[in-house]
């Protein structure tokens, strides 16, 4: 479905001045129009079509059979998107009408009718098939990302355990069941985490998840623990969350086994990577946020002038939104050209003290208006 057109309507009237009629309607209003007779040319476009249309607007009563099933195939076929009907028939009967809902139409016309009604019932339907195309694609990223997520969770080696208050375990990565031992996630939720992981009773001294949660933030300790028949000393860091749709409180523990130090200097390696990789990330959120958050309440606004502007002054605050959309693309474009073109690490500071990727300085020669006030920064590199 296109979001900037009008829409591609198909039209079912096996009456041809009706369907004429109509048809010329809604040309007039701007819709690409395909009209036939029947219920059998209807499946035939719906099918072997180059293009699906946006919305079908459906007799109810046809020669060669009830709208109905046309509606009842869409509704249920996994061949063809949702695409909403609305009907149109001369049968006025509750009935008649309750028919077609139930059978999945999204509205319902009695001819005859005005011009104009059909204009807004079309004009709705359409809005709302889009804002539901919308809905799905962004319900289909979050479960990528969702999956993907879950992924990296049971790849991180270190034990990562999610509790809540009580300390009893909602989430343990694939890590945390090797370190418990326990060969099934039943086992393991909804335990306490000193039982499961260590066999304690009691939560470990000087557990940080529960300096965590009495102080509302992150804490982190180096815990000797006795398992696997020798003692061993862990570096448990606790980071304190509240979900925001709900207000529950709960703690992300990750676990480390810091026992055994063979190579200090692999392990500095370690960590400066991680420290580079979480500045780099520091740095891409900085540098897109902003021009992103300009194209969206741009295409925010662009929308609602689409809506309220015919021509006139309307017609140039919409061009002067459109040029305010390509100048932040191109913003974007000129990102992503940098980022491609990384050649050193070179950070400068952010708030709370931290140090980020510069990326106008890492990607090359700065540029003359910016290399100015940033020479102060070049020589912090990795």
């Amino acid at each position: 479905m296109n979001l900037e057109t009008p829409g591609r309507i198909l039209l079912v009237e096996d009456d041809c001045d009706v369907r004429q009629l109509i048809g010329d309607e809604l040309v007039r209003l701007g819709y690409h129009v395909v009209g036939v007779s029947s219920l059998g040319e209807c499946r035939r476009e719906l099918h072997e079509g180059s293009d699906a249309p946006d919305l079908v607007l459906l007799d109810r009563y046809l020669p060669d059979g009830d709208g109905c099933e046309v509606i009842r195939g869409l509704q249920s076929g996994n061949s063809l998107p949702r695409i909403p009907v609305i009907v149109i028939s001369v049968d006025r009967s509750a009935e008649g009408i309750s028919e077609a809902l139930a059978a999945g139409a999204v509205d319902y016309l009695v001819k005859p009718f005005e011009g104009k009604v059909l204009a807004a019932r079309l004009g709705a339907a359409l809005r709302d098939a889009r804002q539901k195309q919308t809905l799905l694609k962004t319900q289909q990223v979050l479960a990528r990302t969702k999956r993907e997520l879950e992924l990296i969770f049971d790849a991180v080696d270190e034990s990562i355990l999610l509790v809540d208050a009580e300390m009893l375990v909602r989430r343990i990565n694939r890590a945390g069941m090797m370190v418990s031992g326990k060969p099934s996630f039943d086992q393991v939720l909804g335990q306490p985490c000193h039982q499961v992981i260590y066999g304690s009773s009691d939560p470990c001294p000087g557990c940080p998840a529960v300096a965590a949660f009495r102080d509302r933030g992150y804490m982190e300790a180096e815990v000797d623990h006795q398992t696997g028949g020798r003692r061993a000393k862990h570096l448990h860091r606790a980071h304190f969350l509240e979900r925001a749709d709900s207000g529950e409180e709960m703690a992300v523990v990750i676990t480390e086994d810091v026992t055994e130090k063979r190579d200090i200097e692999k392990e500095k390696v370690r960590v400066e990577k991680l420290e580079a990789v979480m500045r780099l990330a520091g740095g891409l959120a900085h540098e897109i946020s902003q021009p992103l958050a300009a194209v969206s309440g741009r295409a925010e606004l662009l929308e609602m002038a689409l809506e309220a502007c015919e021509g006139g002054e309307g017609g140039l605050e919409l061009q002067r939104h459109v040029e305010n959309l390509r100048s932040n693309s191109r913003r974007l474009s000129d990102i992503v050209r940098r980022l491609q073109n990384i050649s050193d690490y070179i950070t400068k500071p952010y708030y709370g003290g931290a140090e980020i990727l510069d990326l106008t300085l890492s990607s090359g020669k700065p540029d003359a208006e910016e290399g100015a006030d940033r020479v102060g920064t070049a020589g912090k590199g990795a």
